[in-house]
């Protein structure tokens, strides 16, 4: 594994940002100067908020709950591009998260093509969410 002196690299797949507000726990990580992520020493203060460049950014390993979540929010939003194509609602996404943005494009897409794809039709939600993280069409 990582001693203490190394970095580990960036991982959002398995991690999720702390909100501003939360408890710093002690197997959180804290980015050390855009060189990686290291285990924390500050256990029980309050993570700042991420959003300001000059406050430090805190991470924890995602539980199931956090997976079934995002899992949620992201068909949410695949639905919402699905339906905005329907509607024939210009493209007005804005979405800072790369993974919210490919989820709303890719409801887009299945809905210009459900009718001559049949196969669009039928994906379940796991597809769904395949695609989404791996960038298929």
């Amino acid at each position: 594994m990582f001693s203490d002196n190394e970095y580990k690299k960036t991982d959002w797949e398995n991690y999720r940002a702390l909100k501003k507000g939360e408890v710093i726990m002690d197997t959180d990580e804290v980015l050390h100067d855009k060189k990686g992520w290291k285990k924390t020493i500050c256990a029980g203060g309050l993570a700042p908020d991420p959003q300001f460049t000059s406050h430090r950014m805190y991470r924890r390993l995602k539980t199931e709950q956090d997976k079934l979540e995002e899992d949620k929010v992201l068909l949410e939003i695949y639905m919402h591009g699905f339906n905005d194509e329907l509607d024939g609602i210009s493209n007005e996404s804005n979405f800072s998260d790369l993974r919210l943005l490919r989820a709303y494009n890719l409801g887009r897409e299945h809905a210009i093509m459900g009718d001559d794809i049949r196969s669009v039709d039928y994906l379940t939600n796991e597809e769904i969410l395949d695609r989404i993280r791996n960038q298929k069409s």
